[in-house]
């Protein structure tokens, strides 16, 4: 079982020239209106942008498992947390709604068992703590979807987690945060002051 973006159109053609092509199609078929709001979702559906490719690796994960007491042992040693805590991390791990997804850069845990959001814990495969917003938001579209919105927590220090180069994002179920931008504004340009690397 595999998680992807589909496919980029521009396999079979010069990436410009395709990504022109499905532009101008777009562009007559929506109306002049529309195409601000919704112009950037269909070239987003049709799979104008860059892939992430995902492997189902749940079933590898927990066969690597210890026994369920060396299990707790190790845990408890590593994450410094108590019995109880160990074994709530032990049910996770064999709940209908974990997964494990895997390609070439990242390992993510997806936790669905939570019914207000979803938790991507997100890894790169290199143990680097290299965080690419791009990625991580293409992470999210992949994995749950484009409308979906997501944070990342930067907790009180009474709070704070710090094991690894993890990162966690936290999934709305439905709706949307009441912050942040209301409209889709992307591009090469810059404003004065500002860099910008060339959008996929």
């Amino acid at each position: 079982m595999s998680r992807r973006v589909l496919a980029d159109p521009c396999d079979s053609c010069s990436c410009a020239a395709g990504q022109a092509a499905l532009t101008l199609l777009f562009f007559f078929l929506l109306p002049s209106e529309q195409w601000a709001t919704r112009g950037p979702l269909f070239l987003y559906a049709a799979g104008v942008g860059f892939q992430m490719d995902f492997r189902d690796t749940t079933w590898k994960f927990r066969e690597k498992l210890p026994e369920y007491d060396e299990f707790l042992e190790t845990t408890m040693r590593e994450y410094r947390c108590p019995k109880e805590e160990a074994h709530e991390l032990w049910v996770m791990f064999w709940a209908g709604g974990f997964r494990v997804w895997e390609n070439d850069l990242h390992s993510v845990r997806e936790n669905r068992e939570n019914p207000d959001h979803i938790v991507l814990s997100i890894s790169n495969q290199d143990g680097s703590a290299r965080h690419d917003w791009r990625e991580l938001q293409e992470i999210k579209n992949t994995l749950v979807g484009p409308e979906y919105e997501a944070v990342e927590l930067y907790p009180s220090e009474s709070r704070k987690r710090d094991f690894g180069n993890v990162f966690h994002l936290f999934v709305l179920r439905e709706g949307r945060f009441p912050f942040g931008a209301q409209d889709r504004r992307v591009s090469n340009h810059p404003p004065s002051g500002f860099s910008q690397r060339p959008l996929p």
